[in-house]
């Protein structure tokens, strides 16, 4: 009776993975279906939000923006990304960011 869930592990486990390596084969899933979308738009408001703050609170750091302009930017920035998708994820991204460069001027959006 044991061996019935081994086998069933087993030939999961064999199942062949598809990699994405191309731009096209990125699009292609994603537009594959409403979930996929979904899942694609939201991977990159979160990624966009870590970078594009990540990169504010770096130029603040050395000297290059002032905190107005960094806050100026990031609210720019974040009205754009609220009309497009709500930016619940964008805002949780901003969170993350915040964490690790506490000094950063930009704050933490409800």
């Amino acid at each position: 009776m044991k061996l019935l869930p081994l086998i069933g592990a087993l030939l999961l486990s064999a199942v062949p993975v598809q990699s994405i390596e191309t731009e096209e084969e990125l699009d292609k899933a994603c537009l594959y279906a409403e979930e996929n979308t979904r899942l694609c738009m939201g991977v990159y408001e979160f990624a966009a939000s870590l970078y594009k703050i990540g990169t504010l609170c770096e130029l603040e750091k050395r000297g290059m923006l002032t905190a107005e302009q960094v806050t100026e930017v990031q609210g720019d920035w974040t009205e754009k990304i609220e009309i497009l998708t709500g930016g619940r994820l964008w805002k949780e991204g901003i969170k993350s960011v915040l964490e690790s460069v506490p000094e950063c001027s930009i704050k933490p959006i409800p």
